[in-house]
């Protein structure tokens, strides 16, 4: 059976149903399924035949895209051309002592390599069986490794970082002759043996690093990366009904839990978010905070069936048709509170338990906007005044917290960063809500960015203003690792809308 299969399929669309993509063909990576040598030379043979379809792409000059679990609203993904599903791609195993740089800093029985279709719902559960864990997560898990990490997935580890901050090494296949092994020269995590084992050409340069990190497809197909790992723990989640009153408005602001009025005392949680239902907050906002525990086996379980704890926002919106607008907020507000529920007690689960879920319910749309922490109110206030006066619209609020990333376009791209989450339906009035959180946005002073895995409109004028010299530092990496040739091979409507493409092309959705 050929490592590349033909679906069939000559039109795509996403998860989440936001577009529909015709192209050329959708093909299938598969390992070698005869399974036959080491885990290397399996993974060795599949290089081969990527880079083999690399070529065939740029023989044909069509262009090549891959996805993972098709997760992005946006059209990150589209192409008129090839697009290759990775998912079947899910080797996994951890580095050995011996393949790990003498000069890298982080525990040495921590690091795993991971091929690009691996799900995060998927490690979740891998990880497991070693007694270990993802250092974070988003809630819906359905994404793969490297599409989490090349859209900037943000997760709601107020100290640990985005899923791409975990990742320490890249093997990029950049041509029909070329495929890298990228690390950071500052933090190098792999040794040099390692590379040669994938046959890879080794590069350590943090600019390149950061560039690759969160680019999109836009320089080739990333078919492995490794990751860091911790000890598997457990959550102690909480979930309260708060006022927005001044305490919670200066945790929000500050990240300074003490005297919050959490369950947790003043103890800092591993993972913080607040969701505001704005037709339901005389009962205050749902605060949800999650403390690291040492793992033990005899944990009681968390509840199945419904809606798991870690389920975000996204999940249970879905499930609300675009009603008459007067009906609305009762809609709302009965599906919030019949399935967001809080806690009398602690629950206590891994990261599996927590963050099971790999599926959506219903026809969704979601947006989400990074500011600094300190601005964060300000924003949910925009956002607010915007449903009040042209709404109502069928859409939450959420409030996440992570450290700000390296990556030069990760947009999780401050210091301290607030992930504003805004989920709905799937409907033209929520389309018009971004729209206008959108306008509001750019006329605000308010510092942004926009996931570039969510809906988003942005010009590629825009772009530069968000992201200054980092669009320049990531344009110069592109061109100094690929030829004209292979920038249009891995280029696509979004990344061109972006200012990002080498030439103009005409395939995929508009941005919105």
């Amino acid at each position: 059976m050929s490592p590349v299969i033909d679906t069939g399929q000559t039109s795509w669309q996403n998860k989440h149903e936001t577009y529909t993509q015709g192209l050329r063909q959708v093909l299938q990576a598969v390992n070698d399924p005869f399974g036959t040598g080491t885990q290397f030379e399996r993974y060795n043979r599949t290089t081969k035949a990527l880079r083999g379809l690399v070529q065939r792409a740029v023989r044909e000059g069509a262009r090549l895209r891959a996805f993972g679990g098709g997760w992005s609203f946006s059209g990150a993904p589209a192409t008129d051309g090839y697009l290759l599903d990775t998912s079947p791609l899910n080797l996994w195993f951890p580095v050995r002592p011996g393949m790990i740089h003498p000069d890298y800093p982080g525990p040495r029985d921590g690091l795993y390599f991971l091929q690009c279709g691996n799900s995060i719902a998927g490690l979740n559960r891998n990880l497991l069986t070693q007694q270990r864990s993802l250092r974070t997560t988003g809630a819906s898990n359905g994404q793969s490794i490297v599409g989490a990490m090349s859209t900037g997935t943000h997760g709601s580890a107020i100290d640990i970082g985005a899923v791409q901050d975990c990742v320490v090494g890249i093997h990029l296949i950049a041509g029909p002759d070329r495929h890298l092994w990228i690390e950071r020269a500052s933090r190098p995590a792999a040794s040099d043996e390692f590379a040669r084992l994938l046959g890879a050409e080794l590069r350590r340069h943090d600019d390149l690093f950061n560039a690759v990190l969160v680019s999109f497809g836009a320089f080739g197909l990333i078919h492995g990366v490794m990751i860091e790992t911790e000890p598997v723990f457990l959550f102690e989640m909480h979930r309260i009904r708060q006022p927005l009153d001044d305490r919670l408005r200066r945790v929000i602001t500050t990240l300074d839990f003490t005297g919050a009025g959490l369950p947790g005392g003043n103890a800092r949680p591993r993972h913080f978010d607040v969701v505001i239902n704005p037709y339901d907050m005389e009962d205050g906002v749902y605060v949800t905070a999650m403390y690291q525990r040492p793992f033990r086996r005899d944990y009681p379980r968390p509840p199945q069936g419904g809606l798991a704890p870690g389920d975000d926002v996204l999940q249970f919106v879905g499930t609300v048709t675009d009603v008459l607008p007067a009906l609305i907020p009762g809609v709302m507000t009965a599906v919030v509170t019949s399935q967001y529920k809080t806690t009398t007690t602690a629950i206590l689960g891994t990261t599996n338990d927590i963050f099971p879920t790999t599926t959506t319910r219903g026809r969704a749309a979601g947006m989400a906007i990074a500011v600094p922490a300190e601005r964060a109110l300000e924003t949910m206030e925009l956002i607010l005044d915007i449903n009040r006066r042209d709404g109502p619209f069928p859409c939450l609020t959420a409030l996440r917290f992570v450290p700000g990333t390296q990556a030069l376009l990760g947009f999780t791209r401050f210091e301290r960063t607030c992930v504003v989450d805004v989920d709905g339906t799937l409907s033209a009035r929520t389309r018009r809500f971004y729209s206008l959180i959108w306008q509001a946005l750019a006329i605000s002073g308010i510092p942004y960015a926009l996931h570039w895995g969510k809906m988003l409109a942005l010009s590629a004028a825009e772009v530069r203003r968000l992201y200054g010299a980092n669009v320049d530092r990531w344009l110069s990496a592109r061109r100094e690792l690929l030829t004209p040739e292979l920038q249009r091979t891995f280029s696509n409507r979004f990344l061109e809308d972006l200012g990002l493409a080498s030439s103009p092309t005409s395939d995929g959705p508009p941005l919105v």
